[in-house]
């Protein structure tokens, strides 16, 4: 027989009574206090599991349950009676080190992998998801507010603006898979030699990144490079992976209509613009892919790339542009340099 101090309470109200909880050998449960007189089978009950040194509980078939701070008492009743012992399986992981460690291990390799493989799967999916208007929506806000704060007029000349523009058209002509709309000239003197794409495929050039070139054939690599990322949504798929709510919820409940909230993020990322690795590689190969297929070295974007490196000093660490969005310059031109 087993004696267990418990506090009871009915079920009915807040209010507790002292009580005692006795097991039988024989398999029944008697309970008594102030008032309380009752008895159960023992497979009546139901008992919490155990988790560390919080108390358990046994639940009454009548709606009441008992609150009982001796966890070694009840387990050593629910042996004695021959009790499914199932229900000290959490106790025994969270009272072991070795298995409490085994158990994060777990868990953060579940968050890295959701975090490292199914948010980038999860943001491709909603940003080749997106109907046309929406994209033009977040190039044209974006645009506009770059326009406001860090771009200024072209101050190239208008021969040398025609030109690009026609070398531009060159490049997109019969791309039918990139929503190429048009291309862009400004100056910054902020972000020097740079050159983005937004979302609705527009295009943008500093003058600093034209006087920096030596030939077209390097605005051309540099123009094919940044249509590669507006080929692969890069832009909107970087941006919905920082902004994991906005995705979940495009993702999970296919309301697309929440990526209009992102606008006002564009510019700031437009400015940093921190892609993966991944994405710089899928941007450079497809550069290299376009420019094989008019004639030209994909090696012109790798002589870009050098110049660039050399114009910003590989750079004070912070500085917005070009470069810091394309890290491991020489291993990247080593890559474009190899391809044929």
């Amino acid at each position: 027989m087993i004696r267990v101090a418990a506090t009871y309470y009915d079920g009915r109200s807040s209010a507790q009574r002292a009580a005692e909880l006795v097991f039988t050998e024989q398999g029944q449960i008697e309970v008594s206090g102030e008032e309380i007189e009752l008895s159960f089978k023992y497979p009546e009950l139901r008992i919490s599991s155990r988790l560390g040194n919080t108390p358990r509980y046994v639940y009454l078939p009548d709606g009441a349950r008992l609150e009982i701070a001796d966890n070694d008492a009840i387990d050593s009743a629910i042996k004695t009676l021959g009790g499914y012992e199932g229900n000290q399986f959490l106790h025994f992981l969270e009272s072991r080190y070795t298995t409490a460690f085994a158990a994060l291990l777990v868990c953060l390799g579940v968050v890295f992998s959701v975090i490292e493989y199914g948010i980038p799967v999860l943001a491709r999916q909603v940003a080749f998801a997106l109907p046309p208007g929406l994209e033009s929506t977040l190039g044209r806000e974006g645009l506009e507010t770059l326009d406001r704060g860090i771009f200024r007029p072209t101050t190239l000349e208008p021969v040398t603006q025609a030109k690009l523009q026609r070398l531009f058209h060159t490049l997109t002509r019969g791309d039918s898979e990139s929503p190429i709309t048009r291309f862009e000239l400004r100056s910054s003197p902020r972000l020097g030699a740079n050159a983005f794409a937004l979302p609705s495929g527009i295009v943008i050039m500093t003058d600093d990144l034209v006087k920096l070139s030596e030939n077209d054939e390097e605005l051309l690599a540099v123009m094919a490079h940044e249509v590669g990322h507006v080929h692969h949504r890069h832009i909107l798929r970087q941006i919905l992976q920082n902004s994991m709510t906005a995705l979940l919820v495009a993702g999970l409940f296919g309301d697309l209509s929440s990526i209009a909230g992102l606008s006002a993020t564009l510019p700031t990322f437009l400015v940093q613009q921190k892609y993966t690795r991944e994405f710089e590689r899928e941007a450079d190969a497809f550069a290299a892919e376009t420019l094989r297929a008019r004639g030209i070295p994909a090696a012109h974007l790798a002589s870009m790339l050098k110049r660039l490196s050399d114009a910003h000093g590989a750079s004070e660490g912070g500085l917005l542009n070009y470069l810091s969005s394309h890290p491991a310059t020489d291993e990247r031109a080593e890559a474009l340099n190899e391809s044929h």
